[in-house]
């Protein structure tokens, strides 16, 4: 680990992802962990940048404490069971001087619905028409009732930017937003510059200028903040987080994250659509060892796919890991009828009963395990998943890469296991968003190749509910599902780590990374 440290130095000190002239004083600078790569379409990650940058905002939000409020929106409320309102705030302007109204905010999410690889919180399968019901309000229909509508509009995919802003088939986010910081210059895979609005609606930021930096690599980001080269540091890796505890002059900020490292196993074809072979690879993995060894017990092992005593997860004392009462042991009956053996804790002769019950004889199993080289943990816990299944016959060949290069072959379906870091809350905020792109048969985002109809039905279910608490059940019982059907394996429950330097003020760090820059983000 230290020299890697002393490497990713070295690295920082060459000017690495620099952006512009040598940085001055006053000038607030943040190491970001994503690199824009989709010309800024809204439906692809880069509008997380966009929002983390101060300048995009949605009709809602997520605040800094996990709450959805109004945002651009004064109010909303529901006419019918399929449509709803949203009344406007007044007085707001895009940073070119536009107003923002019914006609702006209709042509931002008309927009969006038409991009080619469609939002997963808002997307055609969801949305039937945006349309103006006066000057300052907006009315959306859904195609089926849509309860959690209001959430699905605080994603920053559905920000709304200046009609001036869509251009062909990309977005030009330099000057079109309505946030308190206004995107300057864009120097693609470099970074960004943002300058303060002063005719924010919300009052003007104390901050004058930032500079926001692409640097994928986590070790890099903590070289960065640890040297005074950046002001910010984002998700900095835990490897790298356990070591910037001993730098003077650091914020350093655990946040437990909605969030999970898993690992995603092709239920569509090849030999993981038998649910013995993926019971045998749930069995072989040992999550308490990979949360101790790899991650200094700083992320928890997960049992399943929310954190324990989270309104829609398990109650803190029933969902630890090495809970027998959580796990099902291998059932012939099950077996025999085609369903999942249940998930299980550490048990590599169980896993081996799994592979023989399916008539796989040890090492005749070959697997490809795909990691993409964005997230530094990935390739550590690849080769110990290629390890712990050797243990048990089951050979695995690894194949690192960018996500973007790998993402092909997982949409496609062209793997059998896939490390993923997936955050339940990032696409809605309530699981609802999550559960139906990644296991919903038409999900978007349905890597795993699923499709089991009592899904699909408890969905549906808890699209039209009004009531949270029967929302919440349901999530629960679709996460039942996954997980006793080996659909997924989860690994850890991820703790995101920002380092943040002394010399900051006003800067929070958000449950779903939302927010970096916020009216209140200063320079002592």
């Amino acid at each position: 680990m230290s020299r890697l440290l002393v490497a990713a130095v070295a690295l920082a000190l060459s000017g690495l992802g620099a952006v512009g002239p040598a940085r001055a004083a006053d000038v607030l600078v943040v190491d970001e962990s994503w690199i824009p790569g989709n010309p800024w379409q809204m439906a692809s990650d880069d509008a997380y940048v966009g929002a983390r940058a101060g300048c995009y905002e949605g009709l809602t939000r997520v605040d800094e404490s996990g709450r959805m409020t109004p945002w651009l929106a004064l109010s909303f409320r529901r006419l019918a069971p399929t449509v709803w309102e949203f009344a406007l705030r007044p007085g707001v302007r895009f940073q070119d001087g536009a107003p923002l109204d019914a006609d702006s905010v209709t042509l931002a999410l008309d927009h969006l619905l038409r991009e080619a690889v469609p939002a997963r919180a808002f997307s055609t399968r969801l949305i039937a028409a945006v349309e103006p019901a006066g000057p300052m309000a907006v009315r959306i229909t859904t195609r089926e009732p849509l309860a959690v509508l209001p959430a699905h509009l605080a994603s920053p995919a559905t920000a709304i930017l200046s009609p001036a802003a869509f251009r062909g088939d990309g977005v030009d986010p330099v000057g079109h937003c309505t946030g308190p910081f206004a995107i300057t210059a864009v120097e693609p895979g470099v970074g960004l510059s943002v300058h303060a609005n002063p005719d924010y609606w919300g009052g003007a930021p104390a901050l004058a200028e930032a500079r926001i930096r692409f640097v994928p690599n986590g070790t890099s980001r903590a070289a960065d903040v640890a040297s005074g080269a950046a002001d910010i540091a984002r998700l900095v890796p835990t490897a790298s987080f356990s070591t910037l505890r001993r730098t003077p002059g650091l914020d350093l900020r655990e946040v437990p994250a909605p969030r999970l490292t898993l690992l995603v196993l092709n239920n569509g074809s090849g030999p993981l659509a038998d649910a013995r072979l993926r019971g045998a690879v749930a069995a072989a993995i040992d999550r308490e060892a990979i949360s101790d060894g790899l991650y200094d017990g700083l992320m928890p092992p997960a049992a399943g796919l929310f954190r324990p005593g989270e309104p829609w997860g398990l109650p803190a004392d029933e969902a630890q890991p090495d809970a027998a009462a959580q796990f099902r042991q291998p059932d012939l009956a099950d077996l025999d009828a085609g369903r999942g053996p249940g998930p299980s804790p550490y048990d590599p002769a169980r896993a081996r009963l799994l592979l023989s019950e399916a008539g796989i004889a040890p090492r005749h199993l070959r697997l490809r395990l795909l990691a993409y080289s964005e997230r530094s943990d990935f390739p550590d816990l690849a080769t110990t998943i290629r390890d712990a299944l050797a243990e048990v016959g089951i050979a695995v060949e690894i194949e690192i890469g960018t996500y973007a290069g790998l993402e092909p072959d997982l949409l496609a379906g062209h793997f059998d296991l896939a490390l993923l870091s997936r955050g339940y809350l990032t696409d809605v905020a309530e699981p609802i968003g999550f559960l139906a792109a990644d296991f919903a048969c038409g999900g978007s985002y349905n890597l795993a190749h699923v499709c089991r109809p009592e899904i699909d039905e408890a969905l549906r279910r808890a699209r039209a509910d009004d009531d949270p608490e029967r929302r919440f059940a349901l999530y629960r019982e679709v996460a039942g599902i996954v997980v006793h059907e080996s659909v997924v394996v989860p690994i850890v429950h991820e703790t995101t780590f920002d380092a943040v330097s002394a010399r900051v003020e006003g800067a929070v760090s958000h449950p779903l990374n939302y927010t970096t820059l916020t009216p209140a983000t200063q320079l002592r």
